[in-house]
């Protein structure tokens, strides 16, 4: 018969749970997108920049150089912003200044101007404190979280005061100030160049003519999007495994910066394209079983990146005849060797994990622990009988304990209070005990025992009073 309270009822619950469903708005990956580009140069002028070098003064042919490169930016690229940063150009040698650095024009469009009159006052004569001048240059640059910073270091020479610009360089790319300097040596010497390998990218130019247009590629590497894909590597070195979802941190802050689940081109069977904030460093973390990690992760900027992760997997296959999650059966517990959880596995399933050693624990009644090596592109299987059920009643409040018999030994498998109501226990085929109590009771001898055999499938009935 139709009872319209219940049917007003049942359309009040779909409307409430469609309403909800339509508040959840789902919200896409974010795509970094740069706001504004900010170089800065930073220009040795210490002493050994009057030198000749093919010809020309050091100095006069950096000074040359970098007045091009703005005249470039300013008709190429006219929403890039541009400073210029000077270090050994105010204090002799002799004095020893290792603080000689100053932001000789600040940030702004069109500033060649700026930077020509700038320049013509600078006359080299100073120390080389790179590592100061790293540091000072990150005040240089205000916060923007959508602004790409990029250091082109123009140098003939390594640091002289004391510092240490591979600790400043890293400084600025924790901090996500800026990514590493591109770092243009002025016909350096092979040792002292080896001595930039940790700071940022160094090029060795030879001429006026190669600075040029190494300064040029690597101000148009500046303005070209970041972009990237991971790798999951599996057992023969092929990036084949895909379908996990996999997180970006913050190496430094540990803030979360990207949720993606891993996907393959259908037709290029490469992985998905990200475009990404080149700031910073990331610390990768796959949601395997168990999550992979990979830290540290620094992007190269304007370039496509490749992150490579290894991830050899193996399958775990758990079966028990008729078990199923809805009824509540056991669940199989997977340890790593340290003996920590690692996934809890339902009975019928194949589960993926990382090549490795586990204990598995098989959380049946009575209970079975077995080891496993679950070794990359292959199966390992662990196989249980169907269950059998016991079903409990007393009219009494009653104490029980279930006894499994295991090698001719006794083993307690359960022990609880029946309240009154039918206690069901799912057990594994075997022989068993029940041994029983009233709660009322005061005395030992009112113990109560029955034996029994538990078959696969079957269901065995139990009235303890």
């Amino acid at each position: 018969m139709f009872n319209p309270i219940v049917a007003v009822r049942y359309l009040l619950s779909f409307l409430l749970i469609f309403f909800l469903i339509q508040g959840i708005n789902a919200q896409e990956v974010k795509r970094f997108k740069v706001n504004k580009v900010r170089i800065l140069f930073l220009l040795d002028a210490s002493g050994s920049m009057v030198d000749v070098w093919n010809g020309k003064k050091r100095i006069d042919i950096a000074k040359t150089v970098l007045l091009d490169i703005a005249d470039s930016l300013e008709k190429k690229y006219p929403d890039v912003y541009f400073g210029l940063r000077v270090f050994g150009a105010d204090y002799h040698r002799d004095l020893k200044n290792c603080k000689d650095s100053r932001l000789a024009v600040p940030f702004s469009q069109k500033s060649r101007e700026n930077l020509k009159k700038a320049l013509s006052k600078i006359s080299p004569k100073g120390m080389t404190p790179l590592a100061y001048t790293l540091e000072q240059a990150a005040k240089d640059f205000s916060t923007d979280s959508n602004c790409i910073n990029a250091i082109v270091l123009l140098t003939d020479g390594e640091e002289n005061c004391s510092g240490d610009p591979c600790k400043a360089s890293d400084f600025l790319v924790k901090k996500k100030i800026s990514f590493r300097p591109f770092i243009i040596g002025l016909g350096v010497q092979g040792k002292t160049a080896a001595k930039f390998d940790c700071v940022g990218k160094f090029i060795n130019t030879t001429d006026e003519k190669s600075l040029r247009e190494t300064v040029g590629v690597l101000v148009r590497q500046t303005m070209r999007t970041t972009t990237a894909q991971v790798n999951l590597i599996d057992e023969n070195g092929d990036a084949s495994i895909t379908n996990i979802p996999f997180t970006m941190y913050d190496s430094e802050t540990g803030q979360q910066e990207y949720n993606f689940i891993h996907t393959l081109n259908p037709n290029s069977k490469l992985s998905d394209t990200l475009y990404l904030n080149p700031l910073g460093r990331y610390k990768l973390v796959v949601h395997s079983i168990p999550p992979v990690v990979k830290d540290n992760i620094e992007l190269s900027v304007g370039q496509h990146n490749i992150i490579a992760v290894n991830m050899p997997l193996g399958t775990l296959i758990a079966k028990c005849g008729g078990a199923t999650f809805l009824n509540n059966d056991a669940q199989v517990v997977v340890r790593n060797s340290r003996k920590r959880i690692v996934h809890v596995q339902d009975f019928n399933t194949s589960v993926q994990y990382v090549k490795g050693y586990y204990r598995v624990d098989i959380l049946t009644k009575p209970f079975s622990k077995e080891g496993a090596l679950i070794d990359a592109g292959s199966g390992v299987e662990k196989k249980v009988d169907q269950v059998g059920s016991v079903t409990l009643f007393a009219t009494e409040n009653t104490r029980v304990s279930v006894l499994a018999n295991e090698d001719d030994t006794w083993k307690e498998v359960a022990e609880f209070i029946t309240a009154k109501k039918y206690e069901t226990l799912k057990l594994q085929p075997g022989i068993y005990r029940l041994v029983y109590q009233k709660v009322s009771s005061k005395e030992s001898k009112d113990t109560r025992i029955k034996k029994f055999i538990v078959d696969t499938g079957r269901t065995l009935n139990f009235n303890l009073d």
